[in-house]
C-alpha cells in the first residue's frame, strides 16, 4: 500500500485523526490482495491497494447487521501490478497451486498421477518433468504440477488423493510477460554481459532460467530464458535489438500465463 507508506501524517490531517479516530489497525499484504480480488470479482471495480485498506479492515470489525460505509479512494494501478495481484489472490484462495512429487523413473508413473488428478477434477495449467533433480536419475524424477482448483478444500482433496496413492507430495511456491531465449557460450562472464545489456536498456527482469542441458554437450552452449517487463512493443524491440548488436542470436518465446 505505497499510497499510505508515509513517514509521518500530514499536519492538516493529523489533528482530525487525533480527535475522531477510535482505533488504528495494521493489516497484512495478504489481506489487501484478498480485498482487491473481492472488489474486482464482486463489484467489478479496480481500486489501488491503499484505497482498499478500509475494505480489508472490515474483517477485523464487528460489522454484522450494521450499515457500514467503506471509503474507496484511488485507482492508481498499472496493468502489470493488477495481473500480479489477481495471480496472488487466486493463490491465496487456493484457486491456483503447485505441488512437487518424486516419481520412480519407470513407464506409467505419469499416467497414474494424471488419473488421480482427473478423478479429483484437478485442471492442469503447467507440468514440469525433471530427470536431473537427482545425480542418478534412476533413483527418481521430480514432477511439478501447477493446477487450477475451486478453493482450499478442493486443493486439499487433490493433495490427499495423491498421498493416498502413496506419493509424498509437497506444495511449492507458485511464482510469475515477455520472454526471450538466447544461446550463450558456457564460459565465465556471459551472464554478466547479458545483465549489462538489459540494464543499459532499462529491461526489468521478472524471471531468469539458465539451462546447461539444452545441448547434449553442454560445452557447446547453454540456454538462457529471460522474462522481462517492458514499456511496450517499441521498448521490447529495443532490448532484443541491443542483444543482437552484442552478437547474441535471441528469439522471443511464449511467456505462457503468469503461473510457474
Amino acid at each position: 500500500a505505497d499510497g499510505v507508506a508515509v513517514k509521518t501524517p500530514g499536519d492538516k490531517v493529523f489533528p482530525y485523526v487525533q480527535q475522531n479516530v477510535d482505533r488504528v489497525l495494521a493489516l497484512e499484504d495478504g489481506e489487501l490482495v484478498e480485498a482487491f480480488l473481492d472488489v474486482m470479482e464482486r463489484h467489478k471495480m479496480v481500486v489501488e491497494n491503499a484505497g482498499l485498506l478500509t475494505v480489508a479492515a472490515l474483517r477485523h470489525l464487528g460489522c454484522q447487521g450494521k450499515n457500514v460505509v467503506s471509503v474507496l479512494s484511488g485507482g492508481n494501478m498499472d496493468v502489470i501490478t493488477m495481473a500480479s495481484l489477481v495471480q496472488h489472490g487466486l493463490i491465496c484462495r487456493g484457486r491456483i497451486f503447485t505441488f512437487a512429487v518424486q516419481l520412480p523413473d519407470r513407464p506409467g508413473e505419469l499416467l497414474r498421477v494424471a488419473q488421480v488428478l482427473a478423478r479429483n477434477n484437478g485442471n492442469i495449467i503447467k507440468l514440469e518433468h525433471n530427470q536431473f533433480v537427482n545425480i542418478n536419475r534412476q533413483s527418481g524424477v521430480e514432477l511439478r504440477v501447477t493446477l487450477e482448483a475451486f478453493g482450499h478444500d478442493h486443493k486439499e482433496q487433490i493433495l490427499n488423493a495423491m498421498r493416498q496413492e502413496g506419493y509424498q507430495v509437497s506444495e511449492t511456491d507458485t511464482g510469475d510477460f515477455y520472454t526471450f531465449a538466447v544461446q550463450l557460450p558456457d564460459r565465465p562472464g556471459e551472464l554478466l554481459r547479458v545483465a549489462q545489456v538489459l540494464a543499459r536498456n532499462n529491461g526489468n527482469i521478472i524471471k531468469l532460467e539458465h539451462n546447461q542441458f539444452v545441448n547434449i554437450n553442454r560445452q557447446s552452449g547453454v540456454e538462457l530464458r529471460v522474462t522481462l517487463e517492458a514499456f511496450g512493443h517499441d521498448h521490447k524491440e529495443q532490448i532484443l535489438n541491443a542483444m543482437r548488436q552484442e552478437g547474441y542470436q535471441v528469439s522471443e518465446t511464449d511467456t505462457g500465463d503468469f503461473y510457474t
